[in-house]
């Protein structure tokens, strides 16, 4: 029961369920009430902790900024101890004569000094790409299935931007390699005329200019090793041969063919066998032959030559094989 006023109430009784839902409320109301307390005891010392930190950064940074020295430190520093000014002034004026001291240095080394070497140039042989072809396979323009000059002197763009050679080696193509009486490719019957399968020397010349304005250089390949029986250095009697040794009878040529080769009463060696003959490049005849063929084609614009069978320019005795291994060879 409750008095208010003088009036006199009664109070209902609360049932168990009702005095537990107080209770938890009561309980939630405390918990919230000691969270916001909490938090503002956490807040408070924040701001505390901040306030203590902010002031010791700034006594921090006065105590930095008195230890720096200003302009007018520094001048009246010079004027109460005038040796740290000299002392500077000595560093400044050492300093000067070491750079310019090492800069004079440089000037009489670069003139004075050896010169780098200049970059070598090159030939054309290693400083170009180079295209091998066989003019007799390349290309035909005559409706004979053998390729010849004017064939391949129509492929210079191809040769020029597809292949991009800075020089031809075009192979043997002198008189007798093709065409010739023995039905046999390779043999050489005269070193200043052309195999008449190829072309004339007219169309060699056009072939000659139409390269070389495109910038591509032109080699020729020699086989000075071994000249056909037919040769007309032979019957000109204008090289020397190399004579056959009685004690090469039982040795047999690359081909499987006699080693020797009969012209005339006399016999000869030849490392491919008849109708070829080796040269003897000992000769000084022979040499003479040889270098005035060189000159004949460097006259007519020729780049260079490649020289072709030159592994057998200087044989080793016992280098060929007999005829009981020949087949093993």
């Amino acid at each position: 029961m409750e008095i208010i006023d003088g009036l006199l109430f009664m109070k209902r009784p609360e049932n168990p369920k009702q005095i537990t839902e107080r209770k938890k409320v009561d309980v939630e109301n405390g918990e919230h009430n000691y969270s916001k307390n909490f938090d503002r005891t956490l807040t408070e010392e924040q701001e505390e902790d901040a306030t203590s930190f902010s002031s010791k950064s700034l006594e921090h940074q006065s105590q930095l900024e008195s230890r720096l020295l200003t302009r007018e430190d520094l001048i009246n520093l010079d004027k109460t101890e005038p040796r740290w000014r000299y002392i500077r002034i000595g560093l400044l004026i050492g300093f000067g004569i070491i750079f310019f001291g090492l800069l004079a240095a440089c000037i009489v080394y670069i003139i004075v000094g050896e010169k780098c070497p200049s970059v070598p140039k090159l030939p054309f042989w290693k400083s170009t790409v180079g295209y091998w072809l066989d003019v007799f396979a390349f290309k035909d323009s005559s409706g004979d299935l053998v390729g010849d000059l004017n064939g391949l002197t129509s492929e210079v763009d191809y040769i020029k931007t597809v292949v991009g050679a800075g020089y031809v080696i075009l192979g043997p193509i002198t008189k007798g390699f093709y065409t010739n009486s023995y039905n046999m490719l390779g043999l050489v019957e005269d070193y200043e005329q052309l195999d008449e399968a190829v072309g004339t020397m007219d169309d060699f010349r056009v072939l000659l200019k139409k390269f070389h304005k495109n910038g591509i250089k032109v080699v020729l390949t020699f086989n000075f090793n071994a000249i056909s029986i037919s040769h007309k250095w032979i019957t000109e009697n204008k090289v020397k041969l190399n004579s056959f040794e009685n004690s090469l009878n039982n040795k047999m040529s690359r081909y499987g063919k006699a080693i020797n080769v009969d012209i005339g009463d006399q016999k000869f060696y030849s490392v491919f066998g008849s109708p070829n003959v080796d040269l003897d490049l000992t000769s000084s005849e022979t040499q003479k032959a040889i270098f005035d063929v060189i000159h004949f084609w460097m006259k007519e614009g020729i780049d260079g030559i490649l020289l072709d069978n030159a592994a057998f320019f200087v044989e080793e005795e016992e280098k060929e094989g007999t005829q009981s291994n020949l087949g093993s060879t």
